[in-house]
Formats: C-alpha cells, structure tokens, sequence
C-alpha cells in the first residue's frame, strides 16, 4: 500500500497537468518544485510508492528510479554493478526499462539467509537478463550467487520451470552455449536448454550437443551460482559467438575433458576457462593439442593431472614449457611424460612431483630414461608391461629414489621382474601387484592362487632383500 506522502505526491502531480482541475491551486502543483526538493521527498518514500511515483510521468520515472537506485548504492554510469537483494534486483528492472547504461559486468549476491530462494527472484533476474542481453552494447559478464540450492529437493512445479528458463536466457542470442558443470564440461544448443529437467537424479545423461551428436555428459543436480561469461569461441563461430556457463564455480575442483570436439574447439574451449578452485584435471578428448593444454594447466593450480589423450598434432616452435609447481601426482601415457619432461630442469618445473602412474606405448623406453633423472620422484606405477612392450632389465635406467613400486596388470615372467627390481631400484621398500592373478571360484582354486602368490613373493625376495612390504592383489606380505 503507497504512503501517505506517495498518495499527496501523486495528487499534485495531477494538478501540474496540461488541463488543472478548477480548484488546483497552481502555487501548489508539484511539477512547479525543482528536481533537488522532488528528491528529497522522494528519497522519504518507500519502494512501493517510489514505484507508483515513476508511473506517473517521464520526468518523475527518472527522479524516482534516481532516488531508488541510491538507496541500494547502485550507479547506472558505472560498468558494473552488484545487486545484493530482491528488492535491489526490483529496483535496477525498473531503472533499466527505459534508462541507457553501458554496462560490462552485473553482479547478483544473495546475502539474506533464506531456506531457498523465492521463486519471484528467479523471476526478476531473468527478467534483467533478458534486458541485458537485447541492448545495443551486450554485457559481459554476469555472476548469480543464490546463496542456496535453487533446485534443491523436492523441486517445486514452479522453480521446476523458471530454472529451465533461466538458463536458456543465461545464453541470451548465442546459439551454442559452452557449460562447464561438477567434473566435466559440454556443448549445447541454447534452446534446447527449455527442456532440461531439474528432476533428473542421474550423475551422467546423454545430451545433443552443438553439432548434433549425443554425448554423456554431467548433469546438473544442484545450482548455487552461475557464472557467464560472453562471448567465447569467437575464433571457431566469428558470427554467432558462444556463451560460456559456468555452474557452481566454487565447487568446481576436478575437471575430466571426455567429449568429442574439433582441434580448433578444443582451442578455443580451453583459452577461455579459468577456474579459481581446480586443482584435478583429466583429459582423454582425442583432438587436444598439446599447446592447448599447456596453456590452459599453467593457469590453475593443479594437484593432480591425468593424461590419457592419444598422440595429438603439435605445431613445431609453439610449444610452450608447462611449470606446475604445485603437481603431486600424475598419470599420463609414456609419449606425454617424454613432452612433458623434455624440457630443460624438469626439477625445477614439477618440484613436487613424487608419484608417477606410467601407461606404456612406443616412446616407453624415453620416458623410463627422463623420469629417472627427476630426483623427487619417490612412488611409480605402471600399467599393462609385457614381455612385448618392457624392455629387458639391462636397458631400465636406474631410479635411486623409488620406494614404492606398482605393476598393474604386469604379465612379464618372475625371474624379469626379480632380475628388474635388483637391478633398476636399489631404494626399494614396497611392491604392490595388482591385478596379475585370477580372481578365484572356488576355496580350492583361493588356496592355490594364494600358493602362486608366496612363490612370487618368496622368489623376489632372494634377490631383493630390501623390500621389506608386498602386496599383491591387497593381500599383504612381510619380509
């Protein structure tokens, strides 16, 4: 209900009109007092009749929106503004309905503690967005904080169709929007976002993405914050830029890159993502060049790398040296290690680097040779070493500082790897053999296999006293 003051306000500005009534006194019209005074009485009233007193002309629209974007510290003549309630997101929807503002970025932060946010803020925001993004200068970035799970269950019928929307609006006139979302990323046509269901309980689902194709991808179970960034991906799509979303930014810590995309996707993808809290990044995607990925991992900090990629296409003179200093742990294939490592001081460029989990192919000999000169290295494991892929013992370098030692799925034979260890890891304190027995069927056939194990264990032990730890399949052995 409109105050007093709003309700006596409107009433002389009546009298101001073209055609006064006969008893207005025209010393009393409101439209006579200068816009200083009119901003003092406007600055007394509350929202609701600053809303009334902006429907009532074009002069006081814009001396009421002045007087409500002040009381929430917002400036149309700045680049960026943050809006911290619902009634603040009210009050720019108001002054940007027939106000000019060049804004680059918006912020929305929820702050009131609230069970779940209403549904009319939903309402508001993209209502604003949609504004956003129809002005003649597009804006840049957008970042919504919720302050809780707007999807939370149980999903009301009414958040179960406002968040669909939003996040097709989030996209704005982009036909192709880019999510990155929990541990993966994917591409998507915008409009086809309206039939995502916020119901869904799967972790992974099958989805269309910009070309066409169905991938498995990650879906979206939660959403606390969206963060948006346009445009992107203006190299591969000049005339119709995507639009980067960004979902739960602050829970974002592990990143697998599996979908399929173009080289030149993949470039563009990886120049434009910077998350503040990824520390875990796997990549298997076939077409990620290895210049790509160097920028892309030099700016985060990562903790844990795993790559899987088959050999990509590198451009001779491109590349890069790729410093990860807080890097603990990595899997990779053995072409990769050797990119990674032929650089001058790996040392100094992965100091941290204690665990190595090593997949074979042809350039497995060049990779046992460069990580045996990286002095931290004090855990390795490898992966599927036969008699056809591991080459002799003689030609192993030595690693002087490897206590732990894993073969996964090792089938080369006992005397090779008792001849190997004595020879190649002097340092040596604990063996782990993984998969490399039968899984047993019956008690006959569990005795048996746990036989086979002594034997492999008692007969690397007569060449390798040091090794005072074995496990094989998690079963334990002390020597």
């Amino acid at each position: 209900m409109a105050s007093r003051l709003a309700k006596w306000a409107l009433s002389r500005a009546r009298m101001g009109a073209p055609h006064p009534s006969p008893r207005s006194d025209p010393q009393l019209a409101l439209s006579s007092l200068p816009n200083e005074l009119l901003l003092e009485m406007l600055e007394m009233m509350d929202d609701i009749s600053l809303h009334l007193m902006a429907a009532a002309s074009k002069r006081f629209y814009f001396l009421a929106t002045q007087a409500l974007l002040s009381r929430y510290a917002i400036s149309l003549s700045s680049r960026s503004i943050t809006a911290t309630s619902s009634d603040a997101l009210r009050a720019l929807r108001i002054a940007m309905a027939f106000r000019v503002a060049h804004l680059k970025s918006f912020k929305f932060r929820y702050i009131v503690p609230a069970t779940k946010p209403k549904s009319k803020d939903i309402r508001r925001i993209d209502a604003l967005l949609r504004r956003f993004w129809t002005r003649p200068v597009r804006i840049r970035k957008v970042s919504l904080d919720f302050g809780n799970n707007i999807i939370r269950r149980p999903v009301g019928w009414t958040i179960g169709g406002l968040a669909p929307r939003l996040l097709s609006t989030c996209c704005g006139d982009s036909h192709t929007a880019l999510f990155v979302v929990d541990n993966g990323l994917f591409t998507c046509r915008a409009k086809s976002l309206l039939m995502w269901s916020p119901y869904t309980r799967e972790q992974y689902v099958r989805m269309q993405m910009h070309d066409g194709s169905r991938q498995w991808v990650p879906s979206i179970r939660s959403l606390h914050s969206l963060d948006i960034t346009y445009p992107v991906c203006t190299e591969v799509s000049p005339h119709h830029p995507w639009t980067m979303v960004v979902v739960n930014m602050e829970d974002v810590t592990t990143l697998l890159l599996s979908i399929q995309l173009t080289a030149a996707e993949w470039s563009a993808v990886l120049s434009v993502i910077s998350l503040p809290k990824l520390r875990n990044i796997g990549i298997w995607a076939q077409n990620i060049a290895f210049e790509a990925s160097t920028a892309f991992l030099s700016r985060h900090t990562i903790v844990t790398l795993i790559y899987m990629s088959p050999h990509a296409a590198r451009h001779p003179g491109t590349d890069a040296l790729l410093c990860l200093p807080h890097l603990q742990r990595l899997t990779a294939l053995a072409h990769y290690v050797v990119y990674l490592f032929s650089g001058c001081a790996p040392v100094a460029l992965f100091p941290a680097l204690t665990y190595v989990e090593l997949w074979p192919d042809t350039q497995l000999p060049a990779a046992l040779h460069l990580l045996s000169t990286h002095v931290p290295l004090t855990s390795l494991a490898f992966w599927l070493l036969s008699e056809d892929m591991d080459p002799a013992p003689a030609a192993w370098p030595v690693f002087p500082a490897v206590e732990l030692l894993v073969l996964n799925k090792h089938s080369s034979p006992v005397a090779c790897v008792s001849a190997l260890l004595a020879r190649a890891f002097p340092a040596l304190r604990r063996l782990d053999v993984n998969g490399s027995f039968p899984k047993a069927g019956s008690p006959a056939e569990a005795a048996a296999i746990s036989e086979r194990k002594r034997a492999l264990v008692s007969r690397i032990a007569q060449e390798n006293p040091n090794i005072n730890l074995y496990s094989v399949d998690r079963q334990f052995f002390l020597q």
